[in-house]
């Protein structure tokens, strides 16, 4: 009936294709315990709430009753070296740990019309030295002193950041004295 193009029907197809066969196989051995719940709570010592909405959760059906936190994407992530890469995923993770969901693997699905690849975010024990580095950024933004951006030390400035107007990374970069 023409409701999407040709082109987008043949590439909504070729991303199923993929996720069929990923789903048949990880999926087999769990059920899950939430899909698209939205979730949030306050960061310690400070009134700023952090929401998110949650994927899915998948818990296996075995002893173990191991929990899954998966996050979809419909791109190819590229690396998942640091906390920053697995921002989402750790911020996440802690948000449940907070409603009593401890999460013990977790990752992002990606899904292209090329593959299904799903990327294991490996150290989820270092969330909540994630959440304490916001809530000391935060507090020093908060109290009046500059905070140093995260990549300054890089060398690269960041074209198409949305924040970087508050970060301010150009300023850090010209004086390097300052870090």
């Amino acid at each position: 009936h023409k409701l999407i193009s040709w082109e987008t029907a043949l590439n909504l197809r070729a991303r199923v294709s993929h996720l069929s066969k990923w789903c048949g196989d990880f999926f087999y051995a769990s059920s899950p315990l939430m899909i698209e719940k939205k979730i949030d709570a306050r960061l310690p010592r400070l009134p700023v709430l952090v929401k998110g909405k949650i994927d899915r959760v998948e818990q296996k059906n075995d002893e173990t009753k191991t929990k899954i936190l998966i996050d979809f994407k419909s791109s190819k992530v590229v690396g998942l070296k640091n906390e920053l890469q697995s921002v989402q995923i750790l911020i996440y993770s802690w948000l449940l740990e907070l409603n009593n969901i401890h999460i013990s693997d977790a990752g992002y699905l990606c899904v292209t019309d090329k593959e299904t690849k799903w990327l294991r975010v490996e150290q989820l024990s270092i969330q909540k030295k994630l959440i304490e580095k916001i809530v000391l950024v935060l507090s020093s933004l908060n109290n009046g002193h500059p905070v140093k951006p995260v990549a300054a030390k890089s060398g690269h400035i960041c074209k198409s950041c949305s924040v970087r107007d508050i970060c301010r990374k150009n300023e850090w970069m010209l004086d390097k004295s300052a870090w």
